[in-house]
């Protein structure tokens, strides 16, 4: 994030996104007129009306933000150009940061700042105006030019749109002038809707570094005022997303390693990128996994969608996809292993996941024979055949 940031003078916009650095004084303000300081704002007595509305209105802040689902809380009426607004929704975004903090979950905390990343770019889709400043903020160095196509300096646009995964956002298929990336419409996408969603990466980043150093401050008699409503947060996603997965006979053990990963850090939270999760379901739909249960891996993704997943595994699973080889997981950064850490997959004939499992299969199948030919009485037809070393499955 740049070192200088524009001003902001619109306290509406600063009170939608009170994650801004820019918002801080305003916070501050807030908070000291109001009367709110931490205590009373997290664990405030019931004739506190403003801190009882501004909890209510965090906890649906929360809720809205990680479940992508209208909360039960505080209307969305409130009038954002009054003090009495801005404090409540000001106050109400302190108070979902320290529940995300004291909840110590890192999924959550994900999850949510991808929600509130995704809150933010929908409403600069909404006002365009606003774009530049937050861009600005962000990005530092950013411009318009007069047929609307923003350029972005190359070593920014290298960090800002890593993680951000599909051919249209490849180095090589950028047009880059002086230094400068041109973000031009690539057909799906406007030069602003390009470069909110490359906001909506940066912002997000943002909001998990607020968390992390929030959490590294937090006293334990806060955390402990917290306990309860964190527990109640995470009660709520339990229900909302199946954590505990039922997938296959496969034997885990079993699974190569990219397929291993990906599933935990969507277990954790991480945003895996696209090549990965259309990996994810190839290989599920070619192990004989169900869609259901193939669908649970991806509940605690930052950007969760029951509906939208639930259409691009059809997609998958109706069309057949075979999963990704070796060398395209590799390009795509979504092979976890280096050389020699796995033996298995620093066989030369090893250039896809699927000869890793079956082969992974037959050593058990090998390993287990014996054993089970003994409690058969059928010991005296000697072991199974072995695989050679260093031969393909």
């Amino acid at each position: 994030m740049p070192a200088q940031h524009p001003p902001v003078q619109d306290v509406v916009l600063l009170s939608r996104l009170p994650f801004l650095p820019q918002a801080r004084p305003l916070l501050e303000q807030l908070a000291e007129r109001s009367g709110l300081d931490t205590m009373t704002l997290i664990d405030g007595d019931g004739t506190n009306e403003m801190g009882i509305r501004s909890r209510q209105r965090g906890m649906q802040r929360l809720l809205e933000a990680v479940l992508r689902v209208e909360a039960d809380g505080l209307s969305d009426s409130l009038d954002l150009y009054t003090p009495l607004g801005q404090t409540i929704e000001t106050m109400g975004y302190v108070y979902a940061l320290m529940l995300v903090c004291a909840s110590g979950e890192e999924a959550l905390a994900r999850r949510w700042a991808h929600g509130e990343a995704l809150r933010a770019t929908t409403l600069l889709s909404e006002q365009p105006a606003q774009l530049e400043i937050i861009a600005q903020t962000y990005l530092g160095d950013v411009n318009k030019h007069h047929d609307g196509t923003w350029e972005i300096p190359l070593p920014t646009w290298l960090e800002s749109a890593v993680s951000i995964s599909g051919q249209p956002w490849r180095l090589v298929n950028q047009h880059i002038v002086e230094g400068k990336v041109m973000l031009v419409s690539d057909g799906n996408r406007s030069s602003d809707g390009r470069l909110s969603r490359i906001l909506l990466e940066v912002i997000r980043s943002s909001i998990i570094e607020i968390v992390q150093k929030r959490l590294a401050n937090m006293d334990d008699v806060t955390h402990s005022h917290l306990a309860e409503a964190a527990t109640s947060v995470e009660n709520e996603l339990r229900r909302n997303h199946q954590k505990t997965v039922v997938l296959t006979d496969t034997h885990p053990d079993d699974w190569p390693p990219c397929l291993a990963s990906a599933i935990q850090q969507l277990s954790d939270g991480v945003n895996v990128n696209h090549v990965g999760r259309v990996f994810l379901a190839a290989m599920a739909a070619t192990m004989g996994w169900t869609i259901e249960a193939t669908q649970t891996l991806f509940a605690n993704a930052p950007d969760y969608d029951a509906d939208t997943t639930r259409y691009q595994l059809n997609s998958v699973f109706d069309r057949g996809y075979t999963p990704h080889g070796c060398d395209k997981l590799k390009l795509n950064h979504n092979c976890p292993v280096t050389p020699g850490q796995n033996s298995l997959c620093d066989r030369e004939w090893l250039t896809h996941p699927l000869k890793y499992l079956k082969a992974r299969q037959r050593y058990r199948n090998r390993d287990e024979a014996p054993a089970h030919d003994t409690e058969q009485g059928r010991g005296d037809e000697g072991p199974t055949p072995s695989t050679p070393e260093g031969a393909p499955p």
